[in-house]
């Protein structure tokens, strides 16, 4: 939870973060792997799934008009792979251009997409991205994503109906004991679950996304150990002393939740008041899923207790534009008094996920002794941050690189670039043999709770020149960005299998024998 910090938000700027921000250029950070690789890809699906409604389409004003916004993006996927400079967004009505502009005009100017921070660049792209729509005459509200967002629920039927049978029923809470039991169950529900980031997971199957979401009593207990930093003990003494989500309603921890989301599609999976309704209404009245009578009926149950507490004015959809902004939480006072004031109302705010972590913390390179109280925003509000971490999203400097004993990590480095586990299907190694070397890499559709039974294995052997060779030829097809340093690791390899031999004794001669 929050606590007073020793940083003061009047000495700090978009451009001039508390510490040094990362940037799209810094190779060692995961923020060159986003703004060079995933948001071009985030952004080819995005047209891709433009096309499909394209082609779905039968008024030839409407297809003019989609094919208007194809052009635009297809601009913006041009300025994005050709990092140029961050320009003015174009005025489609929306109240929060000239506060886009404005920042723009202030402290990025001349910035392209690689050397402005970080966090205000890809925050840029999906502004410019929905910019792509909104000046369109019949899709100004389109959302490039909301295909994927419902495809990925309807996969998702597993932990559904896992939560649904636990939680549609009432509860009947006895005690606060109780009640302290069933709030830390929800809590770890609510953590993990965040594991289905669509924005950091662009490939994905079903099994993965099982594996993710997996939500029983065992998974969760077995998790439990994972979770590095813990304040749940604040949360509880925090709400049960007021009398003032299901749970927190139901036991009457609190009397009204309001859930804040976006006004348009961004960042991938954030949540727009369109995806709200739909999620409620599919829970009370779809069929995505097939599942049994009495797994459909208990997600029936728990939707349509949903939209009773909505219509009673219990959980309430708000989507202030500070959200779509290019600001972090350091400057909410200064740029939006209001959404500040009505937080500041509130008994607890709850931040959830990698984006609400990064704007909190300001996306900076602190240090990693940094404690978290002093990173973050100042603690004028009662908030939780409840966030689940990768070591490769983490404060950390180039100076300090961290070594790391994972399996098929192909120069023991701990980096995204070189992680086996995290890149997947794409994973690359190379062990040293008795002669030679192993070559080991992810077969194309391995399933990835399967680890050990996915690897497909190339010996090298014979002379350098064809191992380097043999190297090139599989690395090149699977790992093209390491092959440099896949030769390299197959030449330390053979130089140590061959150590050079200690130059001969010269033989004394002549006068000096």
């Amino acid at each position: 939870m929050a606590e007073p910090n020793k940083i003061d938000a009047k000495y700090v700027n978009p451009e001039s973060p508390p510490f040094p921000a990362f940037r799209g250029y810094h190779t060692f950070s995961f923020a060159n792997d986003v703004m060079g690789r995933r948001l071009p890809t985030i952004l080819g699906k995005a047209i891709e799934d433009t096309i499909i409604t394209l082609n779905q389409l039968s008024s030839e004003d409407e297809i003019l008009d989609l094919l208007a916004c194809i052009e635009r993006m297809d601009i913006l996927m041009d300025d994005l792979k050709g990092n140029k400079k961050l320009t003015p967004i174009p005025d489609d009505g929306a109240g929060d251009i000239a506060i886009w502009n404005k920042e723009i005009a202030k402290y990025f100017q001349g910035k392209d997409f690689m050397s402005a921070p970080w966090i205000f660049a890809e925050a840029y792209k999906y502004r410019r991205l929905h910019s792509c729509f909104s000046v369109s005459r019949y899709f100004q509200d389109y959302d490039v994503f909301f295909r994927q967002k419902c495809d990925t629920f309807a996969r998702s039927g597993h932990a559904v109906f896992e939560l649904a049978t636990r939680f549609a029923e009432p509860f009947d809470i006895p005690n606060d004991d109780a009640k302290k039991l069933i709030f830390y169950e929800l809590f770890q529900v609510c953590l993990w679950g965040n594991s289905t980031d669509l924005s950091l997971l662009i490939d994905m199957s079903e099994e993965d996304i099982k594996n993710l979401q997996s939500t029983g009593g065992d998974q969760l207990a077995a998790t439990q150990k994972n979770i590095l930093g813990n304040d749940i003990d604040k949360v509880w003494n925090q709400l049960k002393n007021s009398k003032n989500a299901d749970f927190l309603i139901q036991s009457g921890l609190a009397n009204q939740v309001k859930f804040h989301g976006k006004r348009f599609s961004w960042f991938v999976s954030d949540v727009t008041k369109k995806d709200w309704e739909w999620l409620i209404n599919s829970a009370c009245y779809g069929r995505l899923f097939k599942g049994s009578p009495e797994e459909l009926n208990a997600l029936r149950a728990l939707g349509q207790r949903w939209k009773r507490y909505e219509q009673e004015g219990k959980l309430i959809y708000e989507q202030h534009p500070f959200w779509i902004s290019g600001y972090t939480f350091f400057h909410l006072l200064e740029v939006s008094p209001d959404l500040f004031l009505d937080l500041h109302q509130s008994k607890l705010v709850f931040f959830k996920g990698d984006l609400n972590h990064r704007k909190l913390t300001y996306d900076c390179r602190a240090p990693p002794t940094t404690p978290f109280s002093e990173a973050i925003v100042s603690g004028d509000l009662q908030w939780l941050l409840l966030r689940k971490s990768s070591s490769f999203i983490r404060p950390s400097a180039p100076e300090s690189p961290l070594l790391s004993s994972e399996p098929g990590n192909l120069i023991a480095k701990h980096s995204y670039k070189y992680s086996s586990t995290i890149n997947g299907q794409k994973a690359l190694g190379i062990k040293p043999q008795e002669k030679g070397a192993l070559i080991v890499a992810r077969k194309t559709k391995s399933p990835i709770n399967e680890w050990n039974k996915g690897f497909a294995k190339t010996q090298v052997t014979g002379g350098k020149r064809r191992a380097y060779k043999s190297t090139a030829n599989v690395v090149s097809t699977t790992r093209p960005d390491l092959l440099k340093p896949s030769v390299a690791r197959v030449s330390a390899i053979y130089a140590s299998q061959n150590p050079k031999k200690d130059a001969p004794v010269k033989k004394v001669r002549g006068n000096k024998a």
